[in-house]
């Protein structure tokens, strides 16, 4: 059975020069207004914010330094984002926006960090979120050379001249690996957190940080004490689910695997290519999965240590990222009247654009719960704050932090994809439920590719980022549209109570399929009806 072919169109177009890791480009609130921006920096030095339909970068920086990694989160710990990246060489900048609104129609304003320091050399990729449970936020690295490290922002208490306080990166903890690392993902449960290591061969490990206590919240630079308190684990997967054991594995955490009673599941034994996925049980509540796929183009979801189903989706895989839509029932499709128009008015103002001002707009996936706040309430937070940061700005952290789910943050329930794209453009699309597949065709060879949220004519929506090797990079936005399931000709008449008393008069039932679909093509083609119409 072969994938649904699936069409993007009109993507917004931005124009930056120069190669790109695929870990340096980014979707992120860098100015905390509740819209993500795309951040992208390359192997010249460059640095460029785009922010809405500006095709024109907002913020630009130059001679930054080979750029292997960007990152977007509180990692300072003052319940708000900043901007980190990190170049080759270890080069290590932070940009603040809190004193500098960034709007749509700004020019090219420059980027001027406020801290720099040095960190090891060879970094890879870098997330930002909290790993140890006491709702601080940590920085987390991996490197080239097998090695994973953890960093904590330590206050001196001084505030620096933009208003920015003044400390440090510290070192926490260190974990030294025997295979080359594919990616590294947080996984974060119902009071635990987990940190995630892919590994070739389709494999990964589980890094447990030690859990940090009300007795020892001072950092404690003592780094042989911290490293004793460590823990591995290997998480034993299916051995033959591999053929190739040393090709390289990417990773995808924090997948959420809801209830989804009712809905369809698709049979393993129907898809030469999908298996596992009529063994499932999904439990209402549960911890979350994380996806492996390999560069061979294979695709497992995981959860609680065991495979849920895994699908070959014969392609090579560059990378793989997490997509969220606005989930739309057939109720809702037949409760909306047989205007078609009217349904995508309401799918795409339903994509986080209009929910309750109570309900976070962030989209970026590693934020702590602490930032995760509505701009009015965002507002109100930042007016209470002191204007220069000290150690007693500093929120007591909580014994239990509460994980915050997807119907949570954005107000309604959503959707998971699982976007696995090639190096050829080739880009699957897969359900997270059953690993069912819609493939995407894009028109070049791809650089880097991610998904998540941007910030699109004043609200959030979901979209999928390329960047191909033209010095363009492309945002597809219209994906809601496109991957959600269309409504069926007959739930919209079903739906329209006009129509079927219109039927009825007819002498026919709505639930009669044939008649009804014979009814239509005498009504549009001509066609004679074989059945006897009350006149």
């Amino acid at each position: 059975m072969a994938s649904k072919q699936i069409t993007f169109t009109m993507p917004l177009c931005f124009k930056f020069e120069g190669n790109m890791y695929k870990n340096a480009v980014t979707l992120g609130d860098v100015d905390n207004d509740g819209l993500n921006e795309l951040v992208v920096g390359n192997d010249k030095g460059d640095l460029a914010i785009f922010k809405g339909e500006n095709h024109v970068p907002v913020r630009w920086a130059s001679d930054v330094g080979l750029v292997s990694s960007i990152a977007v989160g509180d990692v300072v710990n003052l319940s708000r984002n900043v901007l980190l990246v990190i170049t080759s060489c270890g080069n290590c900048s932070i940009y603040d926006f809190s004193n500098d609104s960034i709007k749509e129609t700004d020019k090219r304003k420059e980027l001027i960090p406020v801290h720099s320091q040095k960190l090891p050399a060879n970094i890879k990729m870098a997330l930002i979120g909290d790993i140890n449970g006491d709702s601080f936020c940590e920085l987390v690295v991996a490197l080239t050379d097998r090695i994973v490290r953890t960093y904590k922002w330590t206050d001196s208490g001084l505030c620096g001249v933009s208003g920015f306080p003044q400390g440090k990166l510290i070192a926490q903890n260190k974990w030294e690996l025997s295979d080359q690392i594919g990616g590294i993902a947080l996984n974060r449960g119902e009071g635990n957190q987990t940190l995630l290591v892919s590994q070739p061969g389709g494999s990964c490990f589980t890094l447990s940080p030690p859990t940090a206590s009300s007795s020892d919240l001072e950092v404690d630079e003592n780094i042989p004490t911290l490293l004793n308190k460590m823990s591995i684990e290997f998480e034993s997967l299916d051995s033959s689910t591999c053929f190739n054991h040393k090709v390289q594995t990417e990773i995808c955490g924090d997948v959420e695997v809801e209830d989804q009673a009712g809905l369809h599941h698709f049979l393993g034994d129907s898809y030469s290519s999908c298996s596992g996925s009529k063994n499932l049980s999904y439990g209402g509540a549960s911890s979350p999965g994380y996806v492996l796929a390999t560069a061979d183009g294979l695709v497992m979801l995981v959860r609680d240590r065991k495979i849920l189903w895994k699908c070959n989706v014969r392609h090579q895989i560059l990378s793989v990222s997490q997509l969220l839509l606005p989930y739309k029932s057939k109720t809702d499709s037949m409760s909306s009247g047989t205007n078609s128009d009217r349904l995508t008015d309401e799918l795409e103002r339903d994509s986080f654009g209009e929910s309750d001002e109570s309900v976070s707009l962030d989209a970026a996936p590693n934020l702590s719960p602490s930032i995760n706040k509505s701009p009015a309430v965002r507002s109100l937070s930042s007016k209470s704050m002191p204007s220069t940061p000290s150690k007693l700005a500093i929120p007591i952290p909580n014994s239990k932090p509460k994980r915050l789910s997807n119907r949570e943050k954005y107000g309604q329930r959503v959707v998971t994809k699982i976007v696995a794209c090639s190096p050829d453009g080739t880009t699957s699309i897969l359900e997270v439920t059953d690993g069912r597949c819609a493939t995407f065709m894009f028109h070049d060879n791809v650089a880097c590719c991610t998904s998540g949220f941007y910030g699109y004519q004043g609200k959030q929506v979901p979209c999928i980022v390329y960047v191909g090797y033209s010095d363009q990079v492309l945002i597809y936005h219209d994906v809601s549209t496109a991957l959600l399931d269309k409504p069926k000709l007959m739930d919209e008449l079903r739906g329209n109570i006009l129509y079927v008393e219109a039927l009825r008069q007819l002498g026919i039932e709505i639930e009669n399929k044939e008649h009804v679909r014979q009814l239509n093509r005498y009504l549009m083609y001509g066609y004679d009806p074989p059945f006897e119409v009350i006149s």
